[in-house]
């Protein structure tokens, strides 16, 4: 592939049709002759008249009953221990990965699992080698500003969505004054990137725009806070404006699973790219930023905007879940890819929750609880399965390197969503 995305290339489809054979219609009836006394104004009926309904014309058969919505894969809890010694096998598998100098992609993810305090192999600080081997001058309207390129020489990626490299940094809790010395011999703050990265953004108009906008509205949030205002190349822009821009977006993008959430009807899920899943990682990153916007505003219209568009994603989850679990039974010679998205996918999903949570638009009420042991249970299964694929990631990385990225980078984001899942949905562990 030409582009390093932490999205599968294969589109996983569900197709469900229901055949049901109609009833014959019931034969017309004689009309009946006049009465000889005219009925009383209010007579009840007799207890064998039919009830009124809708008419049905002639020749037509009445409405079939919708068919009852099929069982999904069974579902377990995940206990606190289950998700303690995934964590440390998961951040055994990954760990050289996230260290490696040669990869500023996966040492971005290696921030969000391990912190700012990791070191590369090359005993650097992760920090260090990101800023300061990978950062570059470039001109943008008529200015000199610190960049990222999407990818190096070799094709290694860099940063593959704008603002990813930075935001990760300030996510990571990087102090703003940090001071990072470049190649060139200069140095540059955490702050001038940040700045940088302001004067860069563009306001999303394309689809193409908006998958590419939630990293940016991350790193803004993050470093300059709700109420703050970014200064781009067209001019101030308030942070708020991007949030409520984000919302409305998301409302749009998860739009299409209303029916069928309405219908209760998640075995009618299906992934062609639409809307949301025509994002990276099915758009739960755009999904986070959102949220997090929601949530960091704290007034009360958005925040419910925001957990309604939670309650597709746990529609999402249910229905996803059913056509891996489907696909890997049908299409076997694709298990392990297919378990690699599981791996994205419930890990960003149990991440979305324990994030959503930390914002305060998700309470940590029994339902969450029980749907995040659920989730967990589900993450912990495919990081099991996948055991063969960790053990051989020196050979994935020459010849199958997507897959050997994905298992890198989700494995840290799956690391991060155990690790917050614990501290909200869990009850702290009790004293011997």
């Amino acid at each position: 592939m030409t582009r390093w995305r932490c999205i599968c290339s294969v589109s996983l489809v569900l197709v469900i049709s229901a055949c049901n054979k109609p009833a014959a219609p019931s034969p017309e009836g004689k009309a009946k002759a006049k009465p000889t006394k005219p009925a009383p104004a209010k007579a009840k009926p007799s207890p064998s008249a039919p009830k009124k309904g809708p008419a049905i014309a002639l020749g037509q058969a009445p409405a079939a009953a919708p068919k009852p919505v099929p069982a999904g894969p069974p579902l377990r809890s995940a206990s606190r221990a289950e998700i303690e010694a995934t964590i440390e096998s998961l951040t055994k598998a990954v760990e050289a990965g996230a260290k490696d100098p040669t990869n500023p992609w996966a040492m971005s993810h290696g921030l969000l699992a391990f912190g700012p305090g990791l070191k590369a192999s090359d005993g650097r600080l992760v920090i260090d080698v990101i800023v300061g081997d990978y950062a570059q001058l470039e001109t943008v309207a008529n200015k000199k500003v610190y960049g990222f390129p999407g990818q190096t020489a070799d094709k290694t990626p860099v940063e593959p969505h704008p603002d990813l490299l930075v935001k990760s940094l300030v996510e990571a809790g990087v102090p703003l004054g940090r001071k990072f010395k470049l190649k060139s011999g200069k140095t540059v703050t955490l702050q001038r990137l940040v700045d940088d990265a302001a004067w860069s953004f563009a306001m999303p108009v394309s689809d193409k725009d908006w998958h590419k906008f939630a990293w940016s509205l991350t790193l803004f949030l993050e470093a300059y806070g709700e109420d703050g205002v970014i200064k781009s190349q067209s001019g101030p822009i308030p942070v708020r404006t991007l949030v409520d821009r984000a919302v409305n977006k998301l409302e749009l993008e998860q739009a299409f699973l209303l029916k069928i959430k309405n219908d209760g009807r998640p075995d009618l899920l299906e992934k062609r790219k639409q809307g949301i899943f025509g994002h990276t990682c099915g758009g739960l990153h755009f999904v986070q930023a959102a949220i997090q916007g929601a949530g960091r505003g704290g007034e009360k219209a958005p925040m419910f905007r925001a957990a309604k568009q939670l309650e597709l994603v746990d529609f999402r989850w249910d229905g996803e879940r059913r056509i891996y679990r489907k696909m890997i039974q049908t299409q076997p010679k694709y298990r392990f890819l297919l378990l690699v998205q599981e791996l994205k996918f419930h890990g960003h999903v149990l991440e979305t929750m324990a994030m959503a949570h930390d914002w305060g638009v998700r309470p940590a009420d029994e339902a969450t609880r029980a749907q995040a042991r659920y989730v967990a249970a589900d993450l912990i299964d495919a990081v099991k399965e996948l055991k063969p694929m960790y053990d051989a990631q020196s050979r994935l990385k020459e010849q199958v390197p997507q897959s050997y990225y994905d298992l890198i980078g989700d494995g840290c984001h799956a690391i991060r969503g155990l690790r917050q899942a614990l501290v909200a949905f869990f009850a702290p562990p009790t004293n011997p």
